[in-house]
Order: C-alpha cells, then structure tokens, then sequence
C-alpha cells in the first residue's frame, strides 16, 4: 500500500510539472513581448530578453536579462560586471518595473473586477514617460473596475485628469490637520494652471 501510494504521488508531481512547463511556455513569450511593447511605449533604449523559468528551492520563479546595444545585461552580476544596477539608471528601472506591471494587467482576464492602486510611479521619469504613464492609466481606467492613483506629483496627477471622464471620476487630496491627515476635495482644474498661465492669463 505505501508503495502504491508514492507512485500515485510521483504521478501526480510528474504531471503537475508537466502542466507548470506548458504554461511557462505559453505564458513567458507573450509576457516578454508585452512587457517590450510598454518599454517602447516608454521609448526606452533597452529591450527584455532571455526570459526563461527557473526552478528554486522556493518553489518556480523565472529568470531574464535586458538587452542594451545588442549587449546583454543580467539581472546580478560578478562584481565588477555590467549588472542592472549599475547599468540602468533610477529612470529605466522605474520604466522597467512600469513594464511589468502594465503587462501583468494586460494579461489579467478578470482585471474588470479588479482595484488597482498605483503610487507614485512617475518619480524618476523623464516628461515622455511620464506622458506615457499618464496615458497608460487612463487607458487602465476603463478596462479595471477602479483605479486609484497617489503621486506628488500634481502636475502628472492634472495630465491623467485632463484625459478623464469626469463623470466617473473622483479627485481628492490629503492635507495635515494639525496632527493629523485628513481626505478633501482637490479643484484639480485650479491646480491645473501654472504660474505662468496665471501671470499670462
């Protein structure tokens, strides 16, 4: 009876394996090239490649690269080597991790019924990204059930309202009472206009 017992085991681990290799290999394709079509998106100078799984004590995890100048960049590196982090700056990081993120949700079937939060992603973006990323979330907005966006940044949180429906949005800000925060309405039309528009106007 034991016997019979490990190899019903062995079965069934033999074809969970097989099944975690099927989607691996349907799945990482389509991710790597979705996660390249928001980094042109971002119109970075680098692409993701070599994207294959990867078996770990932890369980399956997956393993890539980047591809710069026809040079590929690993994720770690020996010391001294081109790695990520001292080959892409704050910015393309930020952009890669966009990438992904952006193509996760793109792959998510049951993303209609689904919050998204997003904080702050624009902090070491250049204008085109952060265009780009202001345009990306709009466009998450009517696919998601709710997004919800943080940033300090008032003039990135302005370009995704310029491009809302209103009719189905909500603007708010938090300010300190005191000592403590509170939740309020924010006039984002107000805040839309810079000094200069005020002193032009």
């Amino acid at each position: 009876l034991p016997i019979s017992n490990k190899l019903r085991t062995e079965g069934l681990r033999d074809t969970a394996r097989i099944r975690l290799q099927n989607y691996r290999d349907s799945v990482f394709p389509r991710f790597e090239t979705a996660v390249n079509d928001y980094l042109q998106v971002f119109n970075a100078g680098f692409r993701l490649c070599n994207v294959s799984p990867a078996n770990i004590r932890a369980g399956s995890t997956c393993n890539y690269g980047v591809l710069i100048n026809s040079t590929t960049v690993s994720i770690t590196s020996e010391p001294g080597a081109q790695a990520f982090h001292n080959t892409l700056s704050s910015g393309d990081r930020n952009s890669l991790a966009l990438a992904f993120f952006f193509a996760t949700l793109r792959d998510d079937p049951n993303l209609g019924d689904k919050i998204v939060i997003i904080d702050d992603p624009v902090s070491t973006l250049d204008e085109h990204r952060t265009l780009s990323t202001a345009q990306e979330i709009r466009r998450l907005g009517n696919q998601a059930k709710q997004v919800i966006v943080l940033s300090h940044s008032r003039s990135f949180l302005c370009s995704i309202w310029a491009g809302a429906d209103h009719s189905n949005c909500a603007s708010l800000q938090i300010v300190r009472d005191v000592s403590n925060s509170k939740i309020i309405d924010w006039n984002v039309n107000k805040d839309s206009y810079t000094e200069h528009d005020r002193l032009f106007r």
